[in-house]
């Protein structure tokens, strides 16, 4: 009996997909781009920055649900609870939001709210985020 040898060439399609890898490069490219554009808007003409609705979207809800790194990272480092410096009472979001003394001024000139359910439940988010930004405590949320 003679065998015959065949070699066997069944290719995958992301195998088919890696044989033309600058068609692959052209296609990631252009995902990357669409990506951009549809994540990071120009709010308005005054931004010098495109706004990142990704990042605000996560900031908000971690305003929801109070947990933040500047509200919480002592419990991972071991340090003691974050205080206002103004009031010295517990650096909470629901003291950045609602609470403190000193940040009245600057919250009155986005929104006016008593209570954090009143806030998420009322008040339209991007007003959220301008206050967040104008407390420079955006990125240290």
């Amino acid at each position: 009996m003679r065998y015959i040898h065949r070699e066997f060439s069944y290719k995958s399609p992301g195998e088919k997909l890696f044989e033309n890898r600058s068609t692959f490069a052209k296609v990631i490219i252009k995902h990357q781009e669409a990506w951009f554009l549809e994540h990071s808007v120009y709010i308005s003409s005054n931004d010098e920055y495109p706004r990142n609705i990704r990042r605000d979207s996560v900031l908000l809800n971690r305003l929801r649900i109070g947990h933040t790194r500047l509200t919480h990272s002592f419990l991972l480092s071991g340090d003691d609870l974050l205080e206002c410096g103004t009031c010295q009472c517990p650096l909470t979001v629901k003291h950045i939001l609602v609470e403190c003394v000193d940040l009245k001024d600057v919250r009155n000139k986005h929104f006016v709210a008593s209570y954090i359910k009143d806030l998420f439940d009322n008040i339209e988010a991007h007003k959220i985020i301008d206050f967040i930004n104008d407390t420079r405590f955006y990125k240290q949320l």
